[in-house]
């Protein structure tokens, strides 16, 4: 059986940041969603796929989750490399 690669996988594979995400199937089991977490475990970014629209939140202050910040990319700003770009200076800012 062969595993079809997610676009969000893809995303995170650009981005080099594949082998520290991990998938929330736990908080939206129909949604391909995953974080990723800063070592100090005070900053914690979500990168989900919505029919097609790449959302990623950006949450600040540890265990309280507080939302920092969100952004929607869709149509063709959806690009792999596009978010993958965004996502690597995310970690880089906030590591």
């Amino acid at each position: 059986m062969t595993k079809t690669t997610s676009h969000i996988e893809e995303i995170l594979d650009i981005a080099g940041l594949s082998e520290v995400a991990y998938p929330r199937p736990d908080l939206a089991p129909h949604l391909d969603m995953w974080d990723i977490t800063t070592p100090d475990e005070d900053t914690t970014i979500r990168i989900l796929n919505d029919d097609g629209d790449v959302i990623v939140y950006l949450f600040t202050g540890g265990r309280a989750q507080i939302e920092s910040g969100k952004m929607t990319f869709r149509h063709q700003m959806a690009a792999p490399t596009y978010v993958a770009m965004m996502l690597d200076q995310l970690v880089a800012d906030y590591s």
